[in-house]
């Protein structure tokens, strides 16, 4: 296995008889350039076509979401977090539901990808009150937020620990 370190300086990397090798050490957002050739006893055959890798991972978990209360709605508000040598294309936000306490998404509410740009949204807390969330006077109303690149993913944030509380009865 062989590999460019620069402009068409090609460097044996690992003679092996394994299908695979590990390169560490490389650089994030740089792009590596490999090729492999097979060896029998007749000798060596042709480098197979060049592979080029851009060493990058998904998003680092984003920072707990800052809630606040806008009037009647709640600002759901985020930062960008690490980007791992690849742009943050999206965010998914997940507000958490009282029968269950589990986080779910809804893009009619507060869709992550179509507020990437301002990096919040704004909900009314009458849709908090309703089904699926369920939340009661005075509640904390809790978030959390995973942003995601051409590599995928990151972990959620944790959920806020303070911050806005449901104001109002329902209609």
């Amino acid at each position: 296995m062989y590999w460019d370190q620069s402009t068409d300086n090609w460097v044996s990397l690992a003679t092996t008889p394994d299908l695979f090798t590990v390169k560490t050490g490389l650089t994030g957002g740089v792009t590596y350039k490999f090729k492999v050739r097979a060896k029998n006893k007749y000798g060596y055959g042709p480098f197979t076509a060049t592979v080029s890798v851009q060493t990058s991972q998904a998003p680092e978990q984003p920072a707990p979401p800052v809630l606040e209360v806008v009037g009647g709605y709640v600002k759901i508000s985020w930062t960008e977090p690490t980007a791992n040598f690849r742009p943050v294309l999206g965010y998914q936000v997940l507000i958490e539901t009282s029968a269950t306490g589990t986080f779910i998404e809804r893009k009619a509410l507060c869709d992550g990808d179509a507020q990437a740009t301002p990096k919040y949204c704004l909900v009314d807390m009458h849709d908090l009150r309703a089904a699926p969330f369920g939340l009661t006077y005075d509640t904390l109303i809790r978030a959390k937020v995973l942003a995601r690149n051409e590599r995928g993913w990151s972990t959620a944030s944790d959920p806020n620990s303070s911050g806005a509380r449901v104001q109002v009865e329902p209609i």
